[in-house]
């Protein structure tokens, strides 16, 4: 008997591995296909004359990453299941979304979105991949400048609390699908409440980007 559940449980142990192989597949053909699009769009707008590519923002942009990926080390408080409480950290990607443009914004948020992936790297499933990583990274830098009405407070205070937003509820959605099991009691509601850390660490972000001389770095163009 005990000899079946060895077999068996080396038999479904092999299937577990052959669909993890097929994921990380996925995940490649799906960051390709990503961004070929994004370099496809920016092609086409490049060809309207509505978008060019401008080395002062492509340095921006490499820096903003690179300062962001530092500090998401920085860990406050750390939390179960890999959260973890920074300080400003998402700063760097939400200010230069909104000095970018969105278009910009998407480019370096999924950079980002794949260097927080590789930081601690947990693959469960493609749909798992994009709502923990891809989608809510990118949203802090594609949302964050999308708004440009004449009050420019307005416009930086409303496109981080938007693109907060996003990122938050595309936490709490993976947290309810991907993550139920490992709720100590409620999903939906646990979810919400431990995916929360994210307002805690936007606070600093928003105090931070009211000092003026803050705001001249990532002056809009």
């Amino acid at each position: 008997m005990s000899l079946q559940r060895l077999s068996l449980q080396s038999y479904f142990e092999g299937i577990r591995e052959e669909i993890s192989s097929i994921n990380v597949v996925l995940l490649l053909v799906s960051l390709f296909v990503a961004i070929a699009v994004i370099v496809l769009f920016a092609i086409l707008k490049k060809r309207k004359k509505s978008f060019k590519w401008d080395t002062r923002l492509l340095t921006y942009g490499s820096a903003c990453i690179a300062v962001a990926f530092v500090l998401s080390f920085i860990k406050l408080f750390p939390l179960a299941n890999g959260g973890s409480v920074t300080f400003a950290s998402m700063l760097p990607m939400l200010a230069y979304g909104y000095m970018a443009g969105p278009i910009w914004g998407i480019i370096a948020g999924l950079a980002y979105a794949v260097l927080q992936y590789l930081q601690e790297p947990f693959f469960l499933s493609l749909p798992q991949f994009l709502f923990d990583y891809i989608f809510p990274f990118m949203a802090l830098s594609a949302l964050s400048g999308i708004f440009r009405t004449k009050n420019k407070h307005l416009n930086i205070y409303l496109g981080f609390a938007l693109a907060i937003l996003v990122r938050y509820f595309c936490h709490v959605f993976a947290g309810i699908v991907f993550w139920a099991e490992y709720a100590p009691y409620n999903p939906v509601l646990y979810s919400f409440v431990y995916n929360s850390f994210v307002f805690v660490d936007a606070i600093p972000c928003f105090i931070l980007f009211s000092i003026p001389g803050v705001q001249k770095l990532f002056k809009r163009k």
